[in-house]
């Protein structure tokens, strides 16, 4: 079996934020994809073990499930204890972990046998499509006998809760005249309300080469209606190899080191000075917290003149110090021209800390001496 495997984000959102994931195994034959649900708790982990498991054994159970909360549990709590460390204290986060909220995915996998059987199985709108390239159809396995909706079957990340839906087993043959597309479900959306066009869709995913030819096409069935969703396509051809051969695959890890663009001094200075937002909320999103550095020393002046000169050299050391503790926040690059978008924010918190800071320098230096 000959594989390609893509992934990527919604649009406006970078590949840190993607919750899809997929995975291959070549020694056990096995590709399968998972989407974690964006109104979970880290689904990007969870569907990062759903994916794994499926991958290394070939099933992924109800008593596959109970046995990984434990790791997902694990991985939350690790990142917990980061936050603490570096000075956050992610209240929401724990009342959420106390309160049993936990995360959701899809999954779906297939798992060969030999060169031409496979089994597979589907929990939710992640699916397994079978495309006949001699009459041009495509069969899409899913494990609801619905439309597709924002409501699909997935499994909970807590033990005792289960999630929706139960997991369905399918099988079938690979051969000359037909693939498998394992996907996640903007893909199955579209190959469903596209299924006329089944050969010009499957035309166009067959001459997918590269991660760049793979946002081209999402950016162009998006265009066309394919809604706005994080999107994997794991494509399997038939090459009477009982191995699979992996002619390329995305590797979601490199794309969201290759996206993290150093800030530098100069650049920092000039872009928040275009370009600033003010975060509206009460926690900050930045690991810079703005100290303030009164002096507790009265302070001497001739006249009023040099009070307002004080004044206004303190004003400008607080902002500057204000502006180095802003923050980038990346947006995606511009897929046609390829320039990086971006920011710089500066937190509600931060920023008024500065306002106390100035106020308490004026009454300071206001006051009758």
């Amino acid at each position: 079996m000959k594989v390609k495997a893509f992934i990527t984000h919604k649009l406006s959102e970078h590949y840190v934020d993607c919750q899809d994931r997929f995975c291959i195994d070549i020694d056990n034959r096995t590709v399968a994809v998972s989407d974690g649900m964006s109104q979970s708790i880290f689904p990007e982990y969870w569907a990062d073990l759903l994916s794994a498991q499926y991958a290394r054994f070939g099933h992924c159970t109800e008593e596959d499930r109970k046995e990984l909360c434990a790791k997902w549990i694990e991985k939350v709590n690790c990142y917990l204890e980061e936050q603490v460390n570096i000075g956050k204290n992610p209240w929401r986060l724990k009342n959420n972990i106390a309160s049993r909220i936990g995360a959701g995915a899809t999954i779906c996998g297939v798992r060969f046998e030999n060169a031409t059987n496979w089994k597979g199985n589907v929990l939710g709108d992640s699916c397994i499509i079978e495309v006949d390239t001699k009459n041009w159809t495509a069969k899409i396995l899913s494990s609801e006998d619905k439309p597709f909706d924002s409501h699909p079957d997935y499994y909970d990340s807590f033990p005792e809760k289960q999630g929706s839906g139960m997991i369905r087993e399918f099988s079938g043959n690979i051969g000359p005249n037909n693939l498998l597309l394992l996907v996640s479900d903007p893909f199955s959306e579209y190959f469903d309300k596209h299924k006329a066009n089944c050969q010009e869709l499957v035309e166009q995913i067959q001459e997918l080469c590269k991660h760049d030819d793979f946002c081209i096409l999402v950016d162009r069935w998006r265009e066309n209606g394919m809604h706005n969703d994080d999107s994997t396509l794991c494509i399997i051809e038939f090459d009477n190899d009982v191995n699979i051969n992996i002619v390329y695959k995305d590797d979601i890890h490199t794309l969201i080191s290759n996206e993290q663009v150093p800030i530098e001094q100069e650049e920092a200075k000039t872009e928040i000075q275009n370009n600033i937002v003010i975060e509206q909320n009460n926690e900050p999103v930045s690991n810079v917290n703005f100290q303030p550095n009164e002096s507790k020393e009265s302070i001497p002046f001739e006249d009023d003149k040099d009070r307002l000169v004080t004044f206004f050299d303190k004003v400008m050391s607080v902002l500057n110090n204000l502006i180095k503790g802003a923050v980038r926040q990346n947006l995606p690059r511009d897929r046609r021209s390829r320039k990086p978008v971006c920011n710089k924010v500066i937190t509600q918190f931060n920023a008024q800390n500065a306002k106390e800071e100035i106020e308490r320098f004026y009454y300071s230096i206001t006051k009758e001496e």
